[in-house]
């Protein structure tokens, strides 16, 4: 989603945390495959989920609480080269044996990414979420078999539900006037 003026921060800040969300619930959906889990393991996943995207449109649709990006450009340079990234990983995963690294690669540049992505928008969450999926990742690479997708799987989606429920929590201590004003900031 480009900057424009028809989209505001909020708007931005609400589509960023929800593409996250959707992000840790497939990869976790995919490491929970990959375990055999049972079905009621999909359930909870899905309440997870949903749980969280409400907190989510609570935090932001309703009382108006929106990242502040410090640099445009490279937030926009961040988003692309994410994209890139995922792309080169996958071309990489398919071809020979390493077709099980996908999910790890795949989390590693998200995590890296999102280290980045901490420089460019004011959120204190970023940088420790994207430590976190780095080093979840980099564990990812390392375990033997068909764990790789289910530690990186599982591992991921964590690191990102704990940092959005962070972000969730965080914004509760702050009154609906001083989200407005430090979005304005």
């Amino acid at each position: 989603m480009a900057y424009s003026a028809g989209v505001s921060t909020m708007q931005r800040s609400l589509w960023r945390d929800l593409i996250s969300l959707v992000f840790a619930g497939l990869w976790a959906g995919r490491g929970l495959s990959m375990m055999g889990a049972a079905p009621e393991a999909f359930l909870l996943l899905g309440v997870v989920c949903v749980v969280t995207a409400l907190g989510i449109y609570w935090r932001d649709a309703v009382h108006h609480h929106a990242d502040r990006v410090l640099d445009r450009a490279l937030d926009q340079c961040v988003r692309r080269g994410r994209i890139i990234g995922i792309i080169i990983a996958v071309a990489l995963c398919r071809q020979g044996p390493y077709q099980d690294l996908l999910l790890p690669a795949i989390s590693m540049v998200l995590g890296l990414s999102r280290i980045v992505e901490s420089r460019a928008i004011a959120e204190a969450t970023y940088l420790p979420a994207g430590l976190g999926v780095v080093a979840v990742a980099a564990c990812g690479f390392v375990v033997p078999g068909h764990w790789h997708g289910v530690v990186a799987g599982i591992g991921t989606a964590v690191v990102l539900w704990v940092a959005l429920l962070l972000r969730i929590t965080r914004f509760t201590s702050t009154t609906r006037e001083e989200a407005i004003i430090d979005s304005a900031l």
